[in-house]
């Protein structure tokens, strides 16, 4: 497990080698190219990465406590958490109670998702399905390695998406930014003679 000085050392790494990527001029907002916008995600998740594990380590309690629950779960829907993991609250500590996992449908760790994923699609709205990606993999990351997953947060990670994704359709440009994973044009449509 990371301390806290090895989490300091880490960000001090980062934000030399993010002043590296922006000296070099990789690192752009408004970024002009499909490469810079690869780079401004690298950038994003790995800041959002450190993030988390600050959180975590520093075990801050408004995300890291049973007590900060958003929307309580009703019954009906109970079974729906019971992907919650163990360690969900206290993902380097000791488990948590039963009781506790299943009274909350959204936690403020889970509200972060839904706000992260947001802020990160409205910087990179072209590249949503790699963020959408990211965050599936991290939940089975939480899963195996650590316990703290909640295969739920998929859903607020996809709420976040959209919602970003909508605000940036809206806000960054002033033509809505199409979904294509593929290079191919799409079919042109003839006018009537």
């Amino acid at each position: 497990m990371l301390t806290v000085t090895d989490l300091y050392i880490l960000l001090i790494i980062f934000i030399i080698i993010i002043y590296q990527l922006y000296d070099h001029k990789l690192l752009r907002y408004p970024y002009q190219t499909y490469s810079q916008e690869c780079v401004m995600l690298t950038v994003i998740m790995f800041m959002n990465l450190w993030l988390t594990i600050f959180i975590s380590t520093y075990n801050i309690s408004i995300f890291t406590s049973s007590d900060s629950c958003l929307v309580s779960c009703p019954d009906m829907l109970k079974p729906v958490l019971s992907t919650r993991g163990d360690n969900y609250y206290s993902p380097f500590g000791e488990s948590d109670n039963k009781d506790t996992l299943n009274q909350c449908l959204l936690s403020a760790w889970g509200g972060s998702h839904i706000f992260m994923y947001a802020l990160i699609t409205f910087i990179c709205p072209r590249l949503w399905w790699i963020i959408l990606l990211i965050g599936i993999c991290w939940e089975c990351y939480e899963a195996h390695a650590l316990g703290c997953q909640d295969f739920i947060d998929i859903l607020w990670d996809s709420i976040g998406i959209y919602c970003g994704y909508m605000f940036a359709n809206k806000y960054n440009t002033k033509t809505p930014i199409p979904i294509r994973i593929s290079k191919k044009r799409p079919f042109k449509h003839k006018s009537a003679p």
